[in-house]
């Protein structure tokens, strides 16, 4: 199986907390991209995220000219005096700019998604039906949780029905239950996959809203992003659907904004180069999501069966974890239960036993005591 993976969220540029290790320029970018068998990728400026819109904006399109795999796309905030352009002339600039998508920022420049604060740009961005990315966190590295404003979203999507909006951030980790309930009222809003680790989460969103709902991205270079493509790569979904979130829903998105503008210069569709022989069998395999683990010996040190608290698991029981872990090729894991940590130990204990008497080949319970 082969993905023509299309990253919707990606970096140029250095930042606040650059340290060694991390990459900055176009050029480390499509050499990630073509380690990791990414095809091509919408980039911001990170000088648009931490100083200003003004600043990032145009260099982001610069750096992304004669590059078909890149596509800039902007930072905007309040007040309207402040954007880059009038309000009038922004989407002629966007169309002109090869621009077809918008991010807000804020918790990095310190703003409210009230309608006071947004009405006038969403407005147009809706007129527009130009993508709206939102992502709170004020940190481009620190591992922020939780962090999204849910009510506003959903204010903004119920009063601007027309506005295709896509949540991002740090991490999505306790508020689970809300990022999954907002999808049931905000038909418009979206999940970008960089930092939504929920196990089973990708599964229960096609189960129960629709692949159309969740949007492929890394957060490159900020993050390592090999996790993000081997969770859509081995999730248990149909293949349209994989297709559909690695890049068929954003390239959608892209194309229904600003119309009746003019387009970009039409080009080839980029094609993720094949991988590296020199690195060998098992990350050849790992691309092309076949059995990469055969002939290996794999043993999970640290993994949870049951309900879980804060946050909420779709499917977490013994039974499940088991067939989960011998999906990826895994011979032994090492397993104790939520409860053990949070609840009522003695009944995890039990669910951890349950475990491996369910599967007494994979599964080596761990108990946990109250001191």
């Amino acid at each position: 199986m082969s993905l023509n993976l299309f990253d919707a969220h990606s970096y140029i540029g250095r930042w606040r907390n650059y340290q060694a290790g991390y990459f900055h320029s176009k050029a480390d970018l499509l050499a990630e991209m073509d380690h990791l068998g990414i095809a091509e990728a919408l980039v911001l400026d990170t000088l648009s995220r931490e100083l200003d819109p003004r600043a990032g904006n145009p260099r982001v399109v610069s750096q992304c000219q004669d590059e078909p795999r890149l596509h800039p796309a902007w930072s905007l905030a309040p007040p309207v005096p402040s954007l880059p352009y009038p309000l009038d002339e922004l989407p002629s600039r966007m169309a002109e700019a090869g621009v077809r998508a918008v991010w807000m920022f804020p918790g990095h420049l310190t703003f409210s998604l009230e309608d006071w604060s947004l009405r006038p740009v969403l407005e147009v961005l809706e007129a527009e039906r130009v993508p709206l990315f939102v992502d709170p966190s004020s940190s481009m590295v620190v591992g922020e949780r939780d962090l999204t404003d849910w009510n506003a979203l959903v204010r903004i999507c119920r009063d601007h029905p027309g506005l295709p909006v896509i949540a991002t951030k740090a991490r999505m980790y306790w508020k689970t239950r809300q990022s999954l309930t907002v999808l049931e009222d905000a038909r418009h809003l979206h999940i970008e996959l960089s930092r939504f680790w929920l196990f089973g989460g990708i599964e229960l969103v096609c189960r129960e809203f629709g692949a159309d709902r969740l949007v492929f991205g890394t957060r490159l270079p900020v993050r390592d992003a090999a996790a993000t493509v081997a969770q859509l790569q081995y999730a248990d979904i149909s293949e349209d659907d994989r297709h559909a979130i690695a890049g068929g829903n954003l390239q959608r998105l892209l194309s229904e904004a600003l119309p009746g503008r003019p387009a970009p210069a039409a080009v080839p569709e980029p094609v993720a180069p094949p991988p590296d022989p020199a690195r060998g069998r098992p990350y050849a395999a790992v691309r092309a999501a076949e059995e990469p683990f055969a002939g290996e010996v794999l043993i999970d040190m640290h993994s949870h069966v049951g309900f879980g608290a804060p946050y909420f698991i779709p499917g977490s029981s013994p039974r499940q974890v088991a067939r989960e872990l011998r999906r990826y090729g895994f011979s032994r894991l090492l397993t104790f239960a939520f409860a053990g940590l949070n609840a009522d130990w003695a009944w995890g204990n039990d669910v951890a036993f349950e475990a491996a008497c369910e599967d007494p080949d994979l599964a080596l319970p761990l108990a946990a005591v109250n001191l």
